[in-house]
């Protein structure tokens, strides 16, 4: 039972990458302003998941104050991998979301 913020760390992390990638799939394929204001919506959704996900998985840490020290890890652990590469999913995907927002009130405006 101790397990289960991992679970849905994994569930929330796998929906919010499949989103962001379909999203991206449909953009490359299918440009059109209806279409990026959808892709837009998809990807500010995904960004919730991935901060949920981010959350619920901060209660499996025995200690929250050591989570930095992930990074120490990366290239060796996998995990360490893991939680690097969802980051940088997560900091583009925001990236995006705020690009997005940015540009639609220079637009209004």
């Amino acid at each position: 039972m101790h397990e289960l913020p991992l679970v849905f760390f994994t569930v929330f992390g796998q929906l919010s990458a499949g989103m962001v990638l379909l999203g991206s799939l449909n953009y490359l394929f299918n440009r059109s302003t209806h279409n990026t204001l959808i892709i837009e919506k998809i990807n500010l959704v995904a960004l919730i998941f991935m901060a949920l996900g981010m959350l619920l998985a901060s209660f499996h840490l025995g200690k929250p104050f050591r989570a930095l020290n992930v990074i120490f890890g990366i290239g060796r652990s996998p995990m360490s991998n893991e939680i690097f590469t969802f980051g940088v999913l997560f900091g583009v995907t925001f990236g995006c979301v705020i690009l997005a927002y940015f540009s639609h009130l220079n637009n209004s405006n």
